[in-house]
């Protein structure tokens, strides 16, 4: 029953400090949520849901910023020694992060992009590394609110001789997107209504946008932006789910 498994898991997670600990509970937690139909979720009720999707979302951030840190200094340290054999990736995360995004290539026309911008870059920016080696020749920038996300990013992408994309610490609601072709917003970003409002203030309508969103169970763990996004969006296609994040992408067009 999940809503037991939401018990459970919260009662294992909250009292741990230990980072590896934490990690190795809480993707155990992941595999044995992405078991259930995501009609389960009808089970555990309102209240209930409300009370747990804080807690795990909060969870899921921890989660994220670990896994990240971790494979950016990873390759970091690997390059400076000169153990790393190949440019990516040495684990799972890695290499989930990386291709989890490949729905891009039939969702977005990238031949008419010259600047693309991914809100919420964090501090492995998996997304826009899979960009950059499959559409060069574009400007690319990633933004995050977190200045130590912004400096880890920087220094992998130099390591790995991604120099060209540029980051930035800037908040995504805030941001000007005028003469930005493509807009990428990340599945924790919140609240992702207010981004797309930002884009809607000062963008054209050409711009494409695709914004990772939660799969119904995912909602758990990251806000749905299906149930807040303003009237003049709507979405148009979707990617396919990914069972290791419990997330997908969408594509978003202005009305």
């Amino acid at each position: 029953m999940l809503k037991k498994l939401l018990r459970d898991y919260r009662q294992l997670l909250e009292p741990i400090s230990n980072p590896d600990d934490f990690l190795d509970t809480y993707e155990e937690f992941i595999k044995n949520l992405a078991l259930f139909e995501n009609h389960a979720l009808e089970t555990v009720g309102e209240k209930s849901f409300a009370h747990y999707s804080l807690f795990f979302t909060n969870c899921q951030r921890r989660y994220l910023m670990l896994k990240e840190q971790k494979a950016s200094r990873t390759l970091i340290k690997q390059n400076k020694e000169n153990t790393l054999i190949q440019r990516r990736w040495n684990s799972e995360f890695e290499n989930n992060s990386y291709n989890r995004v490949k729905d891009l290539s039939r969702m977005v026309d990238f031949s008419s992009c010259k600047k693309i911008v991914m809100v919420g870059c964090g501090a492995f920016p998996a997304t826009l590394f899979w960009i950059y080696d499959h559409y060069p020749g574009m400007k690319y920038i990633g933004i995050d609110l977190d200045s130590d996300c912004i400096a880890l990013s920087s220094s992998v992408s130099k390591e790995l001789n991604l120099e060209k994309i540029v980051f930035e610490a800037k908040d995504g609601r805030e941001y000007n997107y005028r003469d930005v072709d493509f807009v990428y917003i990340a599945n924790q970003v919140t609240p992702k209504k207010d981004v797309l409002s930002r884009i809607l203030e000062t963008s054209s309508k050409k711009i494409q946008i695709v914004v990772r969103n939660p799969t119904p169970l995912g909602r758990l763990l990251a806000e749905c932006v299906l149930k807040s996004s303003p009237s003049n969006f709507s979405f148009v296609q979707a990617g396919h789910p990914s069972k290791s994040f419990l997330s997908q992408d969408l594509l978003a067009k202005i009305n």
